[in-house]
């Protein structure tokens, strides 16, 4: 999980507490002001619960028998409390504050590890951090259609494009379910139109809802990224900030590349980011209208030597299905 996510997660947690902490110790001085009685119970209930542990650790009874005269006087002080607060005209709830979330009451943390609402936000951060926009966020594995593929053979393919499309889809979905498990990558090339993005999408917002942190950046942006921080242009903590997700953050979506201005320092770049993760042992995921022998044309053999070598190639065919939904 990435660290920036999760200190922010855990400052809205802390937030909570100090929220409702404030809100119950306002609504106790207001009880106790307009009933004095109800603080003594409370200061007789804390020191009943001091002379219970006392007695344990002396040993003046069993602490079975020290528990049970010790419910039996809070229970006697808690029905009085209650009558209190009615008669004074609060409710018999009044000072007991509810918690954001009552499965963990605001700790994030449950018997079987993080709560669902801790969960939550931390997707809700990882995705605003991600670089995907609106659009991406919508492209899901259940939004994907694979109608919009022909079933109809095409000539120099095997599979036709719908078969074919099944069997990424199931390799894109086996890849996000066992994610935690291993540091694949996967290089999607095939014409404009197909999917690729899509996918890509699927992929990243899955793991999202896992909390698992994302960076979707195109080949371009990485490559002006680097540029300036080579020329130290721009905002240069952001910069280092970014740089460094390149590198840490679970799962790279490197969209489009070979659309960025190639040079040698453009395909060094590149070759630092995609090497580096490799040694790395993090999951890259790179999207591209090239195909592979155009990839070794346009970058440096090493390049082309490390997607061969370490990525599982997935090659969409058939025809531009964006204007027919949207994809």
């Amino acid at each position: 999980m990435d660290e920036k996510s999760l200190a922010g997660v855990n400052r809205k947690f802390n937030a909570r507490k100090q929220e409702r902490d404030a809100l119950l110790s306002a609504r106790q001085e207001e009880v106790y002001r307009a009933v004095p009685r109800i603080r003594e119970i409370d200061n007789a209930l804390f020191g009943g619960g001091m002379r219970m542990l006392s007695a344990v650790w002396d040993g003046t009874g069993t602490p079975e028998e020290i528990a049970e005269q010790y419910a039996r006087e809070a229970a006697r002080y808690a029905a009085e409390k209650k009558m209190l607060l009615r008669e004074a005209g609060f409710g018999t709830d009044y000072l007991d504050i509810p918690y954001t979330c009552p499965h963990c009451k605001d700790t994030g943390m449950r018997d079987s590890g993080l709560c669902s609402c801790y969960l939550t936000l931390l997707s809700e951060a990882l995705t605003e951090e991600s670089g995907m926009g609106k659009l991406l966020r919508k492209q899901t594995f259940d939004a994907f259609d694979i109608r919009l593929y022909a079933d109809t053979p095409i000539e120099g393919q095997t599979l036709t494009p719908r078969k074919n499309m099944e069997s990424i889809l199931r390799i894109c979905r086996a890849f996000a379910a066992d994610f935690e498990n291993h540091a694949d990558n996967l290089l999607l090339y095939g014409n404009p139109g197909l999917g690729k993005t899509f996918l890509s999408s699927a992929i990243a917002n899955e793991l999202l809802s896992r909390g698992i942190s994302v960076l979707y950046q195109s080949a371009g942006q990485i490559a002006d990224l680097l540029s300036d921080a080579r020329f130290s242009r721009g905002d240069g903590e952001a910069r280092s900030v970014l740089k460094s997700q390149l590198l840490k953050v679970d799962l790279l979506i490197i969209d489009d590349l070979g659309t960025e201005f190639i040079n040698s320092m453009t395909d060094a770049d590149m070759f630092y980011v995609v090497n580096s993760r490799l040694l790395a042992e993090k999951s890259t995921i790179i999207s591209t209208n090239l195909a592979l022998p155009d990839i070794g044309r346009v970058y440096s053999d090493r390049m082309l030597s490390r997607i061969l070598g370490h990525y599982t190639k997935l090659h969409i065919y058939g025809a531009d299905i964006r204007n027919i939904r949207g994809m």
